[in-house]
């Protein structure tokens, strides 16, 4: 047997595996599931639409992917698609308390606008008016990008210890993303959780800073000296 043919198999395993949870997990679920669906390009540039169920405890199930590549996406072929999955979801014993999608033009026309998204663009309306809120996160942006960049390995070390001496545990700083909603809330947070760490290593640099400054000039002062005797 070949590789191919291996991957093969296991990828059918892992599908019935996941058909027989998502049928025990949903099933049984008494508020029901939201079924939530999303365009998306994988590496082969195929247009995806991804469709994930969510158990009312918050537990997803994946359920399918289907290839859009070659249809239009408007919001009839979107109403025909939901209303097909609905029915498909229903002779499986499956309830849909509630449908989620993000807000392409070809959903905002017969579904709500996507919530996290809207709450995103108002958190943003904040931030340009006002200069000081503006100036905070692009400074916090600039150090979580800093230390999530691995060109800074010497300093990502320094910091690693300092975080173990202070609360003896490592901490990861998140690096927000452009379209994950709660990331830049998630930066913040980790960028918090490490605060005392972060001080005492730009305190420790900014010591060693000026020492290596303090004997520059002592010695630029001898040589002086020396040089008038």
């Amino acid at each position: 047997m070949d590789d191919k043919s291996k991957i093969s198999i296991t990828y059918k395993c892992l599908l019935r595996a996941q058909h027989s949870s998502l049928s025990t997990g949903v099933k049984e679920d008494p508020i029901g599931a939201i079924l939530t669906f999303d365009g998306l390009t994988n590496v082969k540039n195929k247009q995806l639409l991804e469709t994930v169920l969510l158990a009312s405890e918050g537990r997803p199930f994946v359920w399918k992917a289907v290839d859009i590549t070659f249809e239009r996406e408007n919001y009839v072929e979107v109403i025909n698609k939901t209303e097909t999955m609905l029915t498909e979801l229903k002779s499986k014993g499956i309830t849909v308390c509630a449908i989620v999608t993000d807000s392409a033009p070809a959903y905002i026309q017969i579904f709500l606008p996507c919530f996290a998204h809207q709450i995103n663009l108002c958190v943003g309306e904040i931030f340009k008016e006002s200069t000081e809120f503006k100036t905070t996160i692009d400074r916090a942006i600039r150090l979580a990008t800093y230390f999530g960049n691995a060109n800074h390995k010497f300093f990502i070390g320094c910091l690693r210890n300092q975080q173990y001496e202070t609360y003896k545990k490592h901490i990861a700083i998140s690096v927000p993303g452009e379209t994950q909603w709660n990331s830049l809330y998630n930066m913040c947070v980790s960028l918090l959780k490490t605060q005392q760490a972060l001080q005492l290593l730009i305190l420790d640099h900014q010591l060693l800073h000026q020492e290596k400054f303090w004997f520059a000039n002592l010695r630029n002062s001898a040589k002086s000296n020396s040089a008038q005797i």
